[in-house]
């Protein structure tokens, strides 16, 4: 039997994402081997092809069995339609356990805490919220976005979701695809390498957990709402200072 390895990625996600950048996207793939052996590896797609980090896919096959392609990975790759595989930009690889810091790891963790069963959109609005409040307004002494989750209310630091998280961050395998896929949202919008979805928004909250349809202490007169394509009003709702 022919060796074949198979690579799969989420394709509504992928076209969502693709929409809300009107660029070329990284997105996350799972290789298979033909052994079974799996491998998250960084995909560029841009709705009529999509390109392998190819020099990543050699990497996997040098490590499996030489019956499978161990040692190499030969031929030319290409990623649909025939294309190369290594295009230019070549996606940067999915960072390692070890490239993740703490503060990192917390920030990923924390998104997890208030947000993990909501889906990416969600993911990525409320890291913005973070970001954008680091060393502005009443947030102004605090400069990292630690300082920020720590002291600022985000009632995700330190819930069960967030150990959950943090629990998979600190001992990272590669093979909890809910937590692989968080990771690559989240840590461009720590790395501010992508635009912010939220357009400015410094606050959330969620009304189906406010207690009796309570909205929050907040003067919202002068607060302005800001809503985001994909997020569920009755999710999350999120504001920005006029």
């Amino acid at each position: 039997m022919e060796n074949v390895f198979t690579i799969e990625y989420n394709i509504k996600s992928a076209k969502n994402w693709l929409g809300r950048e009107k660029k070329d996207v990284i997105i996350t793939a799972t290789v298979t081997a033909p052994d079974g052996t799996k491998e998250n590896i960084n995909v560029l797609y841009n709705n009529q092809k999509t390109y392998i980090d190819f020099t990543a896919l050699q990497q996997f096959a040098s490590k499996l069995p030489a019956r499978f392609g161990g040692g190499s990975a030969s031929g030319p790759g290409g990623g649909r339609n025939g294309e190369p595989s290594n295009p230019s930009p070549t996606p940067s690889p999915t960072p390692s356990c070890e490239n993740l810091t703490e503060e990192q790891k917390i920030f990923i963790a924390t998104i997890a805490g208030e947000s993990i069963g909501q889906g990416s959109l969600a993911w990525e609005a409320v890291g913005n919220v973070i970001m954008n409040r680091i060393g502005v307004r009443e947030w102004s002494k605090y400069s990292t976005a630690t300082d920020v989750i720590k002291n600022t209310g985000f009632d995700g630091y330190g819930s069960n979701e967030y150990k959950k998280a943090m629990e998979y961050l600190n001992n990272r395998t590669g093979d909890n695809q809910l937590y692989e896929n968080l990771i690559n949202t989240v840590m461009p919008v720590h790395n501010q390498t992508v635009d912010d979805i939220t357009g400015g928004a410094q606050l959330f909250y969620s009304p189906r957990s406010m207690p009796n349809g309570r909205k929050p202490n907040w003067n919202f007169t002068v607060l302005t709402e800001i809503t985001v394509e994909g997020i569920n009003a009755n999710d999350f709702r999120f504001y920005k200072y006029k």
